[in-house]
């Protein structure tokens, strides 16, 4: 809501993070939507709520502007009324930017000419309807030089140039972008099959479905095991704790294997208690990050070698605990079974649609080995530090 006046749509997916509300030195956020209120509460409930919200404010700025009438030569009064005015301005866009992206992200997996025009119409409602916040948010800015002033920050969230901004590139959009993906949808053709990952580009992990649920035993071989694909962390020419993980699944949860090689079991570091792996780095761990939604930020779990289990994403907000994990040691190596459920990923129901993931061991006081290597320098401002080059495609053999 802080940064929703000048808070440009993008109807092309950008992977850009949202920034600090408490900040101004920070470009305009980008389409990472989820990071505002990930594992906290449901897309479905944070547009419910919004909505409400912004309705309710709506009914109260009416009933203030009418007070406008009696008290037109008190500046005082007007003030107030254009504070509360664009107050209603800033949860309007705030619900609009949710909603948009809610249905953008259905708009590029929808089926069907008529679905997909459907879809794509409303979003260009809501771009329209953003224009007419933007200029309404404008007038109130020359009435009113207070509006917009961030005490926290120390600056100006929004002001008449910034909003002028905003109102070219919504413009723009609906000059430039709309007609294009008009066109695509027109022809039949699928939308950002890469983002989607419906096509996916970089590395890829294909996991099986396992005809019956693998033992937690902590021993990501035999039978099950052997059938699925391996891949490689770090893959260091020489190096001889090599790093191997699998990943299969049922319709209820994902299951990730991972073996990791060590000349010397007896020295693994192991000391960290279950959920309470504060400072997982000082121990021997595995690392598993999972963007189960485009634009949500990672549920990141971690398991060490004795077993001991944390959510890294966010402890404070999320003690989802319904995960499971088991580890075994033999001469020579170490290994782990973890056990996803898809409900901890807040997906109620399995469509098969891939994930962005990445698998790290994590060798304390040493280099951490990683499925998708270390982050390249990113091509634009990130404020969450979950780029999309970090990430690598598991997608699911539907077969």
């Amino acid at each position: 809501m802080h940064d929703a006046s000048a808070w440009p749509l993008y109807l092309v997916p950008q992977d850009t993070s949202t920034v600090p509300t408490h900040e101004c030195d920070f470009p305009p956020s980008g389409d990472r939507i989820g990071r505002c209120f990930a594992f906290t509460h449901t897309q479905a409930e944070v547009l419910t709520l919004c909505r409400r919200m912004t309705e309710e404010w709506n009914r109260g700025v009416d009933i203030m502007r009418k007070l406008k009438v009696a008290h037109g030569d008190r500046r005082e009064r007007t003030n107030d009324i254009s504070l509360a005015s664009a107050l209603g301005c800033l949860f309007q866009s705030g619900y609009d930017i949710l909603l948009f992206y809610a249905l953008r992200e259905e708009l590029f997996r929808a089926n069907g000419g008529a679905a997909r025009n459907k879809l794509l119409q409303a979003m260009k409602q809501i771009v329209r309807k953003e224009v007419r916040v933007s200029e309404e948010l404008l007038r109130l800015t020359r009435l009113n030089s207070r509006l917009g002033f961030h005490s926290e920050a120390c600056g100006y969230k929004f002001y008449p140039a910034k909003l002028a901004w905003r109102i070219g590139r919504l413009k723009e959009l609906l000059q430039n972008d709309f007609p294009i993906i008009d066109m695509k949808i027109r022809a039949g053709r699928p939308l950002f099959p890469e983002y989607t990952g419906k096509t996916p580009t970089g590395a890829v992990y294909r996991a099986r479905r396992f005809t019956k649920p693998p033992s937690l035993d902590g021993k990501p071989f035999g039978l099950l095991w052997d059938k699925l694909e391996e891949a490689r962390c770090g893959d260091t020419p020489g190096s001889n704790k090599m790093t191997r993980w699998k990943a299969g699944y049922r319709r209820e949860a994902l299951y990730v294997g991972v073996i990791c090689e060590e000349p010397h079991v007896e020295s693994l570091r192991a000391d960290q208690p279950d959920q309470k792996m504060y400072n997982y780095g000082g121990n021997d761990c595995i690392e598993i990050m999972i963007e189960s939604r485009r634009l949500w930020p990672c549920h990141i779990y971690v398991v060490n070698a004795a077993g001991a289990r944390y959510n890294a994403h966010n402890s404070l907000l999320d003690r989802d605990y319904r995960w499971k994990a088991s580890v075994h040691q033999e001469k020579g190596f170490w290994s782990a079974v973890i056990k996803i459920p898809l409900v901890c990923l807040q997906i109620d129901k399995f469509t098969g649609w891939p994930m962005r993931v990445n698998i790290t061991r994590i060798h304390p006081g040493g280099p951490r080995e990683r499925w998708i290597r270390d982050l390249p320098p990113p091509s634009h401002p990130q404020w969450n530090f979950e780029y999309p080059e970090a990430l690598g495609w598991l997608c699911f053999d539907l077969i």
